[in-house]
């Protein structure tokens, strides 16, 4: 397994927060070093365990209601020819508009898989297309929202809004073009509710991406980043399966320099309507689906496609929480040519 498979797994992972609801994905300039696949003997020094036991922490939980959480709904428009198919309010105070045609798919996740390629891997968060501006990138528009003293939502500087007490109508006003349009709209009834819905449905400020990656049951890397600080504050691999000449600070430097350069996500944000959204620090997005595969076991399905290749069974895809953080765990496995290659990921992220 090449170290820049590694590594690109690693940033990529932390991207379940983008556009595939991978937050689909992408592209990463990866390290030139790789593993070498060597058969360790059991009296090697680097002989390693496999990360089968890999968990995440799951307890009391700690969370508070965030400001717009009374105004956080869903509203699709009827009408066929209108510029929006929605417009959508979160708890946290964004606001989603979604160009009419902008279709996801929901991908199962329930189970580890094996897949073609390494490059075929989704990722819950993922690195973001590039918006043509910080908050239009074609298929939706997006920023921060205000409630009136009138009741009518503020959107930044792009228009405003107006919703008929029986959530019926919409009133526009888009203030690029000066144009006020009237719209009939249906109310979308959140699709889930239980106990973890109620936790998962938030904003949430990613502060650490872990992962474990394995070869033929034995490990041969694991680390951890620190995506508030930028820094690697953990790093252990295996030596037996470095090329010659490359040593292990060779290669930690190597993650470090890729980490480092990596856009890495900011916030993502899940509604109880099915909708993910995740921002970067550069003013990047993504917007994708998700929904429960068996909402008491934490089990999660995502999306981050554009079109209909959608193929179910991406990887196993978890979540759990403890004080004010969740902990979002995907665990794949490729095999090729006889080999296995298995890698586990994590994204800690912190309740706001």
């Amino acid at each position: 397994m090449g170290l820049n498979d590694v590594v690109e797994t690693v940033v990529t992972q932390t991207k379940f927060l983008t556009k595939a609801f991978p937050t689909r994905l992408p592209e990463f300039a990866a390290a030139s070093m790789a593993f070498i696949p060597v058969a360790c003997s059991d009296d090697d020094d680097q002989q390693q365990q496999d990360i089968t036991d890999v968990k995440t922490p799951s307890g009391e939980t700690n969370f508070t209601e965030e400001t717009y959480a009374a105004y956080a709904a869903k509203y699709n428009v009827q009408d066929p020819d209108f510029e929006f198919e929605s417009f959508e309010f979160l708890a946290d105070g964004t606001y989603i508009l979604t160009r009419r045609g902008y279709t996801s798919y929901v991908r199962k996740a329930e189970k580890p898989t094996v897949v073609n390629s390494r490059k075929d891997i989704a990722r819950l968060l993922r690195t973001p297309r590039k918006a043509t501006r910080s908050t239009d990138n074609y298929y939706f528009v997006y920023g921060n929202y205000t409630v009136e003293s009138d009741g009518s939502f503020r959107l930044d500087n792009y228009g405003n809004v107006v919703i008929s007490p029986d959530a019926s109508i919409i009133r526009f006003t888009n203030n690029e073009t000066g144009i006020t349009s009237t719209v009939d709209v249906n109310k979308e009834h959140s699709a889930y509710t239980g106990g973890n819905t109620q936790k998962l449905c938030r904003t949430w400020t990613l502060k650490y991406a872990e992962l474990w990656a394995s070869y033929n049951g034995t490990q041969t890397v694991h680390f951890k980043f620190d995506m508030q600080t930028a820094k690697l504050i953990a790093f252990d691999i295996n030596s037996a399966m470095l090329e010659p000449g490359i040593s292990i600070e060779d290669a930690k430097q190597e993650v470090i320099e890729e980490l480092m350069n990596n856009n890495s996500p900011q916030s993502v944000v899940f509604s109880p309507n099915g909708t993910y959204f995740v921002t970067y620090p550069n003013g990047y997005c993504e917007k994708s689906s998700w929904k429960w595969g068996n909402e008491a076991n934490g089990i999660l399905y995502y999306d981050w496609s554009e079109n209909n290749d959608d193929i179910e069974g991406e990887g196993y895809t978890s979540v759990t929480f403890k004080d004010k953080y969740s902990y979002i765990k995907e665990d794949y496995t490729e095999n090729e040519d006889g080999d296995t290659y298995r890698e586990i990921g994590v994204t800690t992220m912190e309740a706001r």
